[in-house]
């Protein structure tokens, strides 16, 4: 299998860890050239990096969700023991 045929449609870091390994092992087998490979190489450090940012505004909205949820409970808790 050669690194073109691999669906370029990256969108998860599996896939991108996939396509890296594809890329690897077209180099060995001298189907792409070093600069093609580093090329390939940087892109998929880019998106990593852009996933692994996305993952975490995903799981800081959700945690902020949980507080904002919490805190107006804990807000209308005290609320019904003042009055």
């Amino acid at each position: 299998m050669s690194v073109y045929d691999i669906d370029k449609r990256l969108t998860n870091a599996k896939q991108a860890r996939q396509y890296l390994s594809a890329t690897i092992n077209a180099y060995d087998a001298g189907e792409i050239d070093e600069n093609h490979a580093r090329t390939i190489g940087y892109l998929i450090k880019v998106l990593l990096s852009a996933i692994e940012q996305s993952d975490i505004e995903e799981r800081l909205e959700e945690l902020e969700s949980i507080i904002d949820k919490r805190g107006a409970a804990w807000w209308e808790y005290i609320a019904i023991k003042i009055n």
